[in-house]
């Protein structure tokens, strides 16, 4: 009778103590609903420092001491201040989040540990818009991954000190756009394919140099260790693109897996750094970007990465096309599970308040509003008589529905950054929503 007076719009009223349990006070009932004078209501609980607490059960003082226990450990050493300013300017939306000083037992500390003093400066990790997804990162020369590559040397017996003395203050990955995603999303077995056509994959891999001569002692110590271990099992190929030259290394004849009959590596070391990839047209493609912005007077200002120690870029074919694809079945089939979850409780209110929209009814009793993941609409299927989602259906027919969550289809670009200084942090966000968004 309560939740009909609330659906058809309640005329605030008192309710009897013995309409509810012990405790609760005096209790009202309005258009949002109960209403606790001692707990509150759904749409604001009492906070629990509020409350007159005497006595509780082992559960719950066990709980609160496993709360108490792992609050104290992160936050022993600081509380973090934290500072958060929100930008909007039509379709974009820009964040900028200071945390100042970090915890003592931060998850940042290998990032920090990592990146250093070192810092991305504006066009660094070639940035460039034939990019789906782009990562940089700031290289500190103290960090435990140098250590590691001097023992490396050791093992390797290369005759050098340092192997990685080359390395510059930034590494990029990134991913291109590339036919290879149309003919990937288009095959009947994208796993098949994927392995068929691994060494297209268009990833590639930008290093800074701060040392050319380093690593040409390197390229040329590694390129003679494996002739003398291993002959013929690879092979070094020097081809050229526009004039300018790149090395092909490919299994020697005979050692090709079958599996992956084109795999290859390829590098290409230009002044802006050198660029690593599966793919050839990657390199190529490094070499025309260079020669390009080589013969431009005018040029633009580089690119700046949204922080100075972490920064990712992502394109709209990323959205489009890319992350539905790198994410496999697993995510559409999580969201497809979480929009069928809401239904149960929604064919309830359907039999209860057949006239009422069964969103609207569990907003106006409990005030959440059930939201389908992936933008779709709650209807009724008379045919099945069951409400479904208008986008993945119900259990009984289910649809293939979209991959992604609706907040991630609507955007058109996201930039995101971090950078650590003076022992905090400052991560900032830009994403342009589109016209939809």
């Amino acid at each position: 009778a309560a939740a009909t007076e609330v659906v058809e719009g309640a005329t605030p009223r008192a309710l009897a103590a013995a309409d509810g349990p012990a405790g609760l006070g005096e209790v009202a009932l309005g258009p949002r609903g109960a209403r606790s004078s001692v707990y509150g209501d759904l749409a604001f609980l009492t906070p629990i420092l509020e409350l007159d607490v005497e006595r509780v059960t082992e559960d719950e003082r066990a709980a609160y001491g496993r709360f108490r226990n792992r609050y104290q450990r992160g936050w022993r050493t600081y509380f973090d201040p934290i500072a958060l300013q929100v930008r909007i300017a039509g379709d974009e939306v820009g964040l900028d989040l200071t945390v100042l000083p970090l915890i003592g037992g931060t998850e940042y500390r290998e990032m920090v540990e990592v990146t250093g003093d070192a810092t991305i400066q504006p066009g660094a990790g070639d940035p460039h818009p034939g990019a789906a997804l782009h990562y940089v990162m700031a290289l500190s020369k103290d960090s435990g991954m140098f250590s590691s590559g001097r023992d490396l040397a050791g093992v390797l017996g290369t005759g050098l000190d340092d192997p990685l003395d080359w390395v510059g203050d930034t590494v990029a990955f990134y991913l291109d756009e590339d036919p290879f995603w149309d003919e990937l999303e288009a095959a009947e077995d994208r796993d098949e394919f994927a392995e068929q056509n691994v060494g297209r994959l268009p990833v590639g891999l930008h290093v800074s140099i701060s040392n050319p001569l380093g690593l040409a002692t390197l390229l040329t110590s590694l390129r003679a260790f494996s002739n003398q271990a291993a002959p013929g099992m690879v092979v070094w190929e020097n081809r050229e693109h526009r004039g300018q030259a790149y090395v092909r290394i490919s299994p020697g004849e005979g050692f090709a897996d079958s599996d992956f009959p084109d795999l290859a590596l390829h590098y290409a070391v230009l002044p802006t750094g050198a660029t690593f990839a599966l793919g050839e047209a990657l390199v190529q493609r490094a070499i025309d970007r260079h020669l390009d912005a080589s013969e431009v007077d005018d040029a633009p200002a580089p690119y700046a990465w949204q922080g100075e120690s972490v920064a990712l870029r992502l394109a709209p074919t990323a959205f489009d096309r890319l992350l539905p694809l790198l994410v496999g079945e697993g995510l559409p089939r999580r969201l497809q599970r979480r929009s069928w979850s809401n239904l149960p409780v929604l064919n309830e209110w359907r039999r209860l308040f057949p006239d009422r929209d069964p969103v609207q009814v569990h907003e106006a009793l409990w005030g959440t509003r059930l939201v389908c993941p992936g933008g779709g609409e709650y209807v009724w299927n008379e045919a099945w008589r069951t409400v479904e989602s208008s986008v993945y259906g119900h259990p009984l027919a289910p649809r293939e529905g979209p991959s992604l969550p609706a907040e991630l289809r609507t955007l058109r670009r996201a930039e995101a950054g971090l950078t650590f200084e003076d022992d905090g942090l400052r991560a900032r966000l830009s994403v342009d929503r589109g016209e939809d968004g």
